[in-house]
Order: C-alpha cells, then structure tokens, then sequence
C-alpha cells in the first residue's frame, strides 16, 4: 500500500512540476509576445509596415491570449489596408475570434478595398455582413451607402450617409463619409433636390439677375447654373426661375484643415483647405464674407509687389472672399500639394475647382466661423 501512496506521490510531483513549467514557459512566450509587440509598434511609427507585419505574425504565434490575438489580427488587417492587400487582410481574419467586433472590423476593411477597386458585388456583401453586427452596424451602413455612391445612385445613398453621421459621428471613417455625402449633397441639389428647399420666381420687366439674387440671398451665379443660363443678358421678362430658399454658413477648421459648409445649419458639403502657418495664423472667431472678387489683384505681403489677376504668379488663384479686412480670407492657391497643411499666409486657401464651386453658392454676408 505504502509503495503505491508513493507512487500516487511521485506522479503528482512530477505532474505539478510539469505544470509549472508549462505555465512558466507559456508566461515568458507572453512576455516575450509583448516585448515584440512593441517593436511592432516602433515599426508602424516609422511606417516600416513589412516589419511590422514579420513583428505581429511572431506575437500570434506566441501567445495564446484571444483579446491581443484579436488585437494582433486587426492591427494586421489595418496595415493589408493601407498596403492595398486584401489577402493580407484574409489572412489577419484567420487569426481573429470569429463574431467578434474585431473580426467585423477588419472584414470592413476588407469590404472597402473591394470598393475601391469597384468590385462593388463583393463589398456590399462584406458590408451587409458588417451591419448585422451591432456593433460594427454604422460601418455597414456606410459601407452599403458608398456602394450606391459608386452606383451613381445619389439619392438612395444620401439618407444613409445622413443617419450614420448624424448618430455616429466619432467613427474613424467620419471625414471619409463627409466628402462623399458632400458630392452627393451638392449634384442632388444643383438637380433641384430636395424640391421643398426650393420656389419659383417669375422674372419681371425690368428686373435684374442681381435683383432676384440679392431679394433671395442667393448668389447669381446659383441662379444661372441651376437654370442654365450661360449670361445674365440672356434672359427675359416672364422666365420663370428655380430659385434656393437656404442660408449657408462656413466652419473652418483649422485643427482638421477642412472648411465645412453648412445649409440652415446641417452640413452641405467639405472641402480641404490650408490654413495660416507659424506667425501667419488663421485668425479665429466668428467673422462674415465681406466682398467677391474674381481674379483678383495680389500684393504680396512679403516683397510688396502687385500681381495682376490671371498671372500664373498670384496666390490668390481665380477666386477672393475676404472676411477679415481685406488681407485674410478664402481664396484659390497655385501650390495644390500645401492643401490639408497649415501652410498659407494666414488666409483660407482652397483647390481652384473647390474655390470656384464655393463661390458660386455663398454670397456677401454669408457667416465664417474658425475654430481650432
């Protein structure tokens, strides 16, 4: 009896011990996981993302925690993201719980990239998925609402567009949605959408384009493309006019280097912009469009000289607002690539597409808010 109450003894011993050691060695394989996680992460910031994806397979392979193996799986999708690699994000899914917000996360991912390779089938089923889950479901939404972007069909989108940001607007994704629903605002109402923002005003003799615009607060310019009149002389008593009844309003963001634009307070569209760097900071406050001059003249504030409207050397491009006296405003830039970037002389720079586009709708008046 003693031999085998030794026997039991010995076995338990030996069985704790290799227990121990087991647990020991699979405590340091998780030290070792975390140690190499933080390489990974040095890697990622010095954008070296093959070495940190070598960094992150190494970690999945050594531990066995599901949460940082979720982690892990979702960092990895994120750099097949930015790489343009769908099979890199394939293969991040197999190292993520399946049903987890993670999973769901890094299928997104996935789903965006068929989009923007306009494998349109593909993503929306991945993003009909994503929205199942309740969790990742304002992901899905936007995920199918960019979809019908894709498909050119505006107007089953923009409500889509417009619950998620209106209910979600933290999601990392925001900025991305903003421009989409922008284009989507800005072709549906050039088409005179939606049709209760707007009147009709019957042109009478001796009234003037201006008259209208100025009793309307809308600019000319607005009347003559949502009418499609290619000049002011070319219309008469009678005509009748599809007319906007809406009050803009600006928000520049100097943090974001964005300028928002607002239609009776809910947003319209966005634009990125440059805003004042160093010593030459954007003013903030609350502020107004003072005048609206087309090819203006430029005075350089650094040498003084006088540049003419139209020479390839004036900064101000196509297009002046001024809101601040006349030295800081929103303008047209000839140095496209210092867009998004705190990079002007104090003023509000903007593509020449966008500067041309934004002056057509605001007029004199319309309200400027810069916030940092």
């Amino acid at each position: 009896m003693k031999k085998y109450f030794f026997l039991i003894l010995i076995l338990l011993i030996i069985g704790g011990i290799s227990a121990s050691l087991i647990y020991f060695n699979q405590q340091r394989r998780e030290g070792e996981a975390q140690m190499i996680l933080e390489q990974a992460e040095s890697a990622l910031n010095a954008g070296d993302f093959d070495q940190a994806v070598t960094y992150l397979r190494d970690v999945v392979d050594r531990t066995r925690d599901r949460n940082l193996r979720n982690q892990v799986g979702l960092s990895l999708a994120h750099i097949g993201y930015r790489q343009e690699s769908i099979s890199q994000i394939q293969e991040s899914l197999d190292h993520i719980q399946s049903g987890t917000p993670h999973y769901y996360e890094a299928l997104f991912l996935q789903g965006r990239l068929h989009l923007e390779a306009e494998e349109l089938s593909e993503a929306k089923a991945i993003f009909e998925e994503v929205r199942e889950n309740t969790q990742t479901e304002p992901h899905g939404k936007f995920g199918i609402a960019s979809v019908k972007y894709h498909q050119g069909d505006y107007k089953e989108a923009q409500p889509i567009f417009e619950e998620v940001l209106e209910n979600y607007p933290d999601e990392e994704f925001i900025e991305d949605l903003k421009f989409k629903l922008g284009e989507v605002n800005y072709e549906l109402f050039m088409a005179g959408h939606p049709s209760e923002i707007f009147t009709i005003h019957e042109l009478q003799q001796g009234e003037l384009l201006y008259h209208v615009a100025r009793r309307y607060g809308v600019t000319p310019e607005l009347i003559m493309t949502l009418n499609d009149i290619p000049t002011p002389e070319r219309i008469s008593p009678g005509r009748r006019l599809l007319i906007p009844e809406i009050e803009f309003s600006i928000i520049v963001d100097k943090s974001a280097n964005t300028l928002e634009l607002q239609a009776d307070g809910d947003f319209f569209q966005i634009y990125q912009v440059s805003t004042g760097r160093d010593a030459w900071r954007t003013p903030s406050g609350e502020f107004e469009i003072l005048e609206k001059l087309e090819n203006p003249v430029w005075n350089d504030p650094q040498t003084g000289r006088t540049i003419p409207g139209g020479d390839p050397a004036n900064e101000l491009g196509t297009r002046w607002m001024p809101f601040y006296g006349k030295s800081i405003g929103i303008h047209g830039t000839i140095y496209p690539d210092r867009i998004g970037q705190p990079a002007s002389n104090g003023c509000v720079s903007m593509y020449m597409e966008d500067v041309e586009e934004l002056y057509d709708l605001v007029p004199v008046g319309t309200p400027v808010k810069v916030i940092d």
